[in-house]
């Protein structure tokens, strides 16, 4: 059995996935973050009586931490990207 242990991690930022030819990391503005939000999630889409409340918390999320899209291409050398450009955008 596995023991679950309530642990604090700090949100740094928020990653809209897309798959790319390239690597890339592009900014959202709050608007932009929000409705990629919403593209992941049913949620706010299928139950329309709890849809206001999901864009609410959306919104507050994408208030308190960067989001960013990041282009992933299916090839090694991801995690290299990441660590060499981190959360900033070029």
């Amino acid at each position: 059995m596995i023991e679950r242990v309530n642990r604090q991690a700090p949100l740094r930022a928020l990653y809209a996935l897309e798959q790319t030819h390239d690597f890339s990391l592009q900014r959202l503005s709050p608007g932009s973050a929000v409705v990629a939000l919403a593209l992941t999630e049913k949620v706010a889409a299928e139950r329309t009586s709890s849809a206001a409340a999901w864009l609410a918390v959306a919104d507050r999320l994408v208030q308190q931490a960067p989001t960013y899209r990041l282009g992933v291409s299916l090839q090694p050398g991801l995690w290299e990207f990441l660590r060499t450009r981190g959360g900033e955008t070029g």
